[in-house]
């Protein structure tokens, strides 16, 4: 938790006694904006929860005002392919059109929603946090341009720290600054990093490089898409997996071995 939030000064009273860690930076990461639901991300009971609670009187106003990145052009382009009239009132709507509508939307094109939702570290936080709990001999970090899964915008931030008060390999799994501390063999964040032959990049290991090597990937996200309501491991979309590998091998190419 101190590595992922650097910007933290954090004191814990254990049993044992007192344990602090102070802050490494002092401006803190960019606020977050709200935005609305994109088409892509949303679900059918989130769909229908939506239609009965909209004030819109119509379901081309209901999708251009409930949405994101949707104009009218494109509502009513959907309502065409679902076959539902144009003005009909969205609480009226069934379950049978609300199934179409899901479906239609798959079909359509839709651009991205917005990125500024997301509120990731940083490289030199990154940095910063990986240097002052972990003392290195070599970091590095890569912040990801933002990507989109199922609708929902997203942003991969990975850090390597290498040598120093370092003694063995291990992999540190954050989501929106949070650890995950459970069902690693599970999750998208240890798929990936196994994924990666780290031999290229003069590490030895299969899998996990032996050398004393600590990688911290986070994870940001306005939906994380964990596997369980227990939220300790990230689900292995494609596109996740591939942002989480490119960072790794971004980051490892400055190692130098």
């Amino acid at each position: 938790t101190a590595i992922s939030n650097p910007h933290a000064h954090i004191i814990f009273d254990s049993p044992s006694g007192r344990m602090e860690f102070k802050r490494g930076v002092d401006s803190l990461p960019t606020q977050p904006k709200e935005i609305k639901p994109h088409l892509h991300g949303v679900e059918l009971g989130v769909l229908t929860r939506m239609l009965r609670e909209t004030k819109a009187r119509t379901l081309v106003s209901f999708l251009t005002t409930e949405f994101t990145k949707v104009g009218r052009k494109t509502a009513k382009e959907i309502c065409s392919k679902a076959e539902i009239e144009e003005g009909r009132k969205p609480k009226g709507l069934k379950d049978e059109g609300i199934r179409r509508l899901i479906e239609v939307v798959k079909d359509v094109k839709l651009l991205k929603p917005p990125t500024n939702c997301l509120s990731p570290l940083g490289d030199e936080k990154v940095r910063e946090g990986l240097r002052k709990e972990l003392n290195p001999e070599w970091t590095e970090s890569i912040t990801r341009p933002p990507e989109v899964y199922r609708g929902w915008p997203f942003q991969v931030e990975v850090g390597l720290a290498y040598g120093g008060s370092i003694t063995d390999s291990k992999v540190m799994r954050f989501a929106n600054r949070v650890p995950l501390l459970y069902q690693q063999g599970d999750c998208a964040i240890t798929k990936a990093v196994t994924g990666v032959d780290w031999r290229r990049y003069g590490l030895n290991g299969k899998g996990v490089p032996e050398e004393p090597l600590a990688m911290f990937v986070h994870l940001v996200s306005v939906w994380v898409p964990f596997t369980s309501e227990s939220k300790e491991a990230v689900a292995s979309y494609p596109v996740i997996i591939k942002e989480i590998k490119l960072a790794l091998q971004e980051c490892a190419r400055k190692l130098g071995f």
